[in-house]
């Protein structure tokens, strides 16, 4: 077996800082990865020196199989984003990223996953300047989508294969021909499943001890890719699938603080609790069933 995998990666990035309280930070990605995976596999029997292993499978009495198989995949991603905040306390950021996946036919290959988010530093602002005590104060949202292609990498694909246990006997001599059967159902609008997600944050530090944190999130994942079950009199118990989508929503709460902290001794505590809806999941199998 011969496995080899390669990753190039190409990244551009401009910072510039205006009047002292502008600051952009613009991020250029260029990506591939490709994996190749060749395997030759040959059955033998009566090697007449155990210890030669397959270095000598050529002295065995019979060879009783060979077979080769060479698997490939791709995946080409190009990525920008824009980075902006005026004097640290009004913060934004916006993400588009392109991924192309060779798992999937060529009018489905692309997946498009743009994300956004903001903040605000209010603890920065002049009306918080008599509450002392609020040492930070920062008030988050983002939206951002994700993509998935994990699935095998030829599914979307036809894939044919000859052996003896399928053919033909043919002519007077009754000579034996290989014949070729399908092994899987190809499902050529196989696409990306897709993740969006909203995120609603709050940062508060108080007294400088006191470290407070809540995140809200909701969840979507649409185009669920699952080996779902499919009718017998397809020839095929299982088929990949895009089958439906399912919705997560929940509430994160982090409590962080330095009761004591001196030269020789420190007492940190922390806390953590949080909150997991799953929505219902719909169901839909193209019709396989």
């Amino acid at each position: 077996q011969f496995l080899f995998n390669w990753t190039l990666e190409n990244i551009v990035t401009y910072n510039k800082k205006f009047k002292d309280v502008h600051n952009l930070n613009l991020t250029g990605l260029q990506s591939i990865q490709r994996d190749r995976d060749e395997r030759t596999t040959i059955s033998v029997n009566g090697i007449p020196a155990e210890s030669a292993a397959y270095h000598r499978l050529g002295d065995a009495n019979q060879i009783t199989g060979a077979n080769t198989d060479l698997i490939e995949w791709t995946l080409l991603s190009y990525m920008g984003r824009v980075n902006y905040d005026y004097k640290e306390k009004y913060l934004l950021s916006a993400t588009m990223r392109a991924d192309g996946s060779s798992n999937f036919a060529k009018e489905n290959r692309w997946g498009y996953f743009p994300s956004f988010s903001s903040a605000w530093r209010v603890s920065k602002e002049n009306f918080m300047s008599s509450l002392d005590f609020i040492t930070d104060l920062k008030l988050r949202a983002g939206w951002g989508k994700t993509g998935n292609d994990r699935v095998g990498d030829y599914d979307a694909f036809n894939l044919y294969t000859v052996d003896a246990s399928s053919g033909y006997v043919l002519g007077t001599n009754q000579t034996f021909y290989p014949g070729a059967y399908q092994l899987n159902i190809a499902v050529p609008d196989l696409r990306w499943e897709s993740t969006s997600q909203t995120n609603l944050g709050i940062d508060l530090n108080l007294f400088k001890k006191i470290n407070l944190t809540i995140d809200y999130y909701f969840k979507r994942t649409k185009d669920l890719l699952l080996d779902a079950e499919t009718a017998p009199s397809t020839g095929f118990d299982r088929v990949q699938q895009n089958v439906g989508e399912v919705t997560n929503k929940g509430l994160e709460i982090t409590i962080e603080s330095k009761i004591i902290k001196t030269k020789n001794f420190e007492w940190d505590t922390n806390f953590n609790i949080s909150f997991n809806f799953i929505g219902n999941m719909r169901n839909y199998l193209n019709g396989f069933t």
